[in-house]
Order: C-alpha cells, then sequence, then structure tokens
C-alpha cells in the first residue's frame, strides 16, 4: 500500500495543543482540590497535580498542571471567569446566561491515537455536573 504524501501547508510544524473550555453553572469559581478530587473518582485513578500556576486573581482564581490517567501529556486546568457569548446554541441561551465561570483544559494530543486523547480530554472537561456546555477552543 503506498501512502500519499501530505501537502506541506498541511503539515504541522510542530504538535498543536488541543483546547476544550467548559462552561459551569453557578456565580462562585469551582473549586480547585474539589474538583481534583471529583476528576480522580471519575477516572478511578490518581490525578497528580504537576505544578500550580501563576497569582490567582478574582478573574483567574487558579491555574494548575496535572497528570491525567489516559493522556500521555500533561493537562493544564485554568479558571477563568466568563467572557461574553455571543453564538450561544439554540436553547442553551438561559442556562449560558447563568454561567460566571469556565474551566479550560488543554493538552498535546497523542500522535498514535489522536481521537482516542481527544476523547479522554473531553471527558475530563466535561466529568463535573455544573458543566452546561463544552466548546472547542482549538
Amino acid at each position: 500500500m503506498q501512502m500519499e504524501t501530505i501537502d506541506p501547508n498541511w503539515r504541522l510544524a510542530e504538535p498543536w495543543p488541543a483546547t476544550l473550555v467548559s462552561v459551569r453553572s453557578g456565580a462562585e469559581a469551582p473549586d480547585l482540590e474539589r474538583m481534583l478530587v471529583d476528576l480522580a473518582a471519575r477516572f478511578d485513578e490518581e490525578v497528580v497535580v504537576l505544578e500550580l500556576h501563576g497569582s490567582p486573581d478574582e478573574k483567574h482564581p487558579w491555574s494548575v498542571l496535572v497528570r491525567v490517567p489516559g493522556i500521555d501529556s500533561p493537562v493544564l486546568l485554568a479558571c477563568q471567569r466568563t467572557q461574553r457569548m455571543s453564538e450561544v446554541p439554540p436553547g442553551l441561551e438561559d442556562a449560558i446566561a447563568d454561567c460566571r465561570w469556565v474551566v479550560v483544559c488543554e493538552t498535546l494530543l497523542p500522535s498514535g491515537d489522536p481521537l482516542g486523547g481527544w476523547s479522554r480530554l473531553a471527558e475530563v472537561s466535561g466529568h463535573d455536573p455544573a458543566v452546561v456546555a463544552m466548546l472547542d477552543g482549538t
């Protein structure tokens, strides 16, 4: 079987991260410790904190790099205050209007199984029952 060559314009020069944004209901920012405990319970395995990032403030209460079971590369989790969303899927307008926080999940997908890696990242992003919508921020 002969493989076709990929046009150089479509070939990525380096790995590009996949980014999913979970829009969460509620006025309060999610608690990082609670989120990590719930995530570990979801996978029935330990989620390891590799490092905490930056200085928390009122718009960005936390950002952390973690190792998640089933994802080879570290995953960045960052909580941010929502920004105005002008394009909302029909039927979600009221639910989205009440959301004040998002959690960004970002990692490099494995080259051998990018779909499996993306699916696992979606499990990380959407594991919380407070998640109203998940957006692909890539």
